[in-house]
């Protein structure tokens, strides 16, 4: 039997690291319609569960003032992204998701203890960078951390997430 590693540990101590699970931030983004022309502009602001990607090193070090994170939300908003598609497809994306092939996503197990989190997707489509400090003052509250390898696993999938490179004309498939 393979021994036990747990995904998280439950930490309320200010200190940020990578694979830090933060509930309830605020992250601000340009709207799609912005108009650069305008002098009159709104800035979005959202309130989003947010995972640390930033490496641990540069965080520890402080060689770093911003902090890139992406959102984390529960699975079950794959079942609201594809309102209308068969039960079938949903957890045929959600497989494909959990398996790695869904680029842009990475999935995060269950936390029974508290804080609770369900099973979670984390997308790598959002990425927003965030004053290190304030994150700190967030990371006083009660949250997840991630542990070794589930943190690396995850910075993983955002490294090959943003690392893609499409050809302009592909070798053709052996299964022809």
């Amino acid at each position: 039997m393979a021994p036990d590693f747990p995904w998280y540990t439950e930490v309320a101590d200010g200190n940020l690291d990578q694979g830090d699970i933060l509930p309830g931030c605020p992250a601000g983004y340009l709207p799609l319609n912005w108009d650069p022309n305008s002098t009159d502009q709104e800035f979005e602001i959202d309130v989003l569960d947010l995972v640390v990607l930033t490496q641990a090193c540069d965080l520890a070090h402080d060689k770093t003032e911003y902090v890139v994170c992406c959102p984390v939300f529960p699975h079950s908003h794959i079942d609201e992204e594809y309102a209308g598609r068969s039960k079938k497809y949903i957890n045929g994306q959600k497989d494909k998701i959990l398996q790695g092939t869904c680029p842009g996503y990475a999935m995060i197990a269950a936390h029974d203890g508290e804080p609770p989190r369900p099973i979670s997707v984390v997308s790598f489509r959002h990425v927003f960078s965030i004053p290190k400090s304030f994150l700190q003052a967030v990371a006083e509250s009660r949250h997840l951390r991630l542990l070794p390898p589930y943190r690396e696993h995850i910075s993983q999938g955002f490294a090959r997430f943003f690392m893609r490179v499409g050809l302009p004309k592909p070798i053709p498939s052996f299964r022809a």
